[in-house]
């Protein structure tokens, strides 16, 4: 784990942990077919509008998968792929759209490769107010089961906690918390409303995420909702 140079991030293990369990399960077979409206094959989506309401205690989880990277240095390990051109503009239209619906995180986990460092850092200096950001080693390809056990160890009282990460397993994750299938594309942002004061997860298991079986939705416990999916060409 590696902590923001310029930003306060102090993350211990004693923080409070979240108080609202979220259980996730897979889909009968008839709710299988189903697909956001706004989803094609091209793997393109319709940003849809972002409802503002009261201030509420509703905490808010934003998942993103890094800026478009860069393939061509073969030299490279994939840890220490940075941006390319494209990834590196997309980043400030992306911060600016979570600043202007009130969406700026008070709290990121980002995985530690070089790409989704450059990605926030991009982010964080559009952005008006301090932002605690913690690296984390465990993020790097991680599952959706890692970035929820992350999330429940991390996230403590921040309301708007952003989870950066990599493909396939943001994928999926936003996938298993919208109840359909989603794809993220490069510095595509899901936001998801939780209902409670912090988001937290129980744990799940492996077999409940495998890719193979993507379609995941959660239980009656789980007061969670697709707010939001924008990538910087629905801008």
């Amino acid at each position: 784990m590696r902590l923001h140079p310029r930003r306060l991030a102090e993350a211990s293990p004693e923080q409070a942990a979240p108080n609202l369990t979220i259980q996730v399960f897979p889909l009968d077979q008839a709710s299988c077919s189903r697909f956001p409206a706004t989803y094609n094959a091209a793997n393109r989506f319709q940003a849809p509008p972002l409802v503002k309401k009261p201030h509420t205690m509703q905490s808010r989880l934003i998942l993103m998968r890094h800026a478009k990277s860069d393939h061509s240095d073969g030299t490279l390990s994939d840890h220490q792929r940075p941006l390319n051109a494209r990834g590196r503009g997309d980043c400030p239209p992306m911060a600016n759209w979570l600043a202007e619906n009130e969406l700026q995180p008070d709290l990121v986990l980002s995985s530690n490769a070089l790409r989704t460092q450059q990605t926030i850092e991009r982010m964080a200096d559009h952005w008006p107010d301090e932002t605690r950001i913690i690296y984390l080693d465990e993020l790097y390809l991680s599952s959706p089961e890692t970035m929820l056990q992350c999330l429940q160890a991390h996230a403590g009282d921040a309301l708007k906690v952003m989870i950066l990460c990599h493909n396939p397993g943001v994928s999926i994750l936003a996938s298993q918390l919208a109840g359909q299938r989603i794809g993220m594309p490069t510095a595509a942002i899901a936001v998801f409303e939780v209902a409670g004061p912090q988001p937290d997860v129980q744990r799940v298991e492996p077999s409940a995420v495998a890719p193979q079986n993507p379609l995941i939705g959660f239980g009656p416990m789980s007061q969670c909702q697709l707010s939001a999916l924008i990538t910087p060409k629905t801008l």
